[in-house]
């Protein structure tokens, strides 16, 4: 499941697995605990694009996965028309060492 700005949001989930880095679970880790927790939990509504407007394009990638969602801004609000997202298979992982750049279009 695509969340827009996945990396950003989870930056203090990710430090506590660091290397030689004491475990300890602050405001900033809870509040991005929540915040992923409610974007993985609650489901987009999707609209129908209007061809009349202009589509923004969102991607995301790492070595891990790829995804990516198409939207339209109405009423100066951005709603979602379409998402997806994939695994980067290890097969994939060992061809490049930056497989991201290759799916980054998808």
């Amino acid at each position: 499941r695509f969340v827009k700005g996945f990396s950003s949001i989870a930056r203090p989930l990710h430090r506590l697995t660091e290397n030689k880095q004491k475990f300890l679970w602050t405001d900033e880790c809870e509040e991005a605990f929540n915040s992923l927790k409610a974007a993985l939990t609650s489901s987009p509504i999707l609209v129908y694009p209007d061809p009349e407007k202009q589509f923004i394009l969102d991607t995301d990638a790492s070595h891990e996965s790829v995804g990516a969602v198409l939207s339209q801004e109405i009423n100066g609000q951005e709603h979602v028309i379409a998402h997806t997202g994939a695994s980067v298979f290890q097969s994939l992982k060992e061809i490049t060492a930056s497989p991201e750049k290759n799916y980054w279009p998808l």
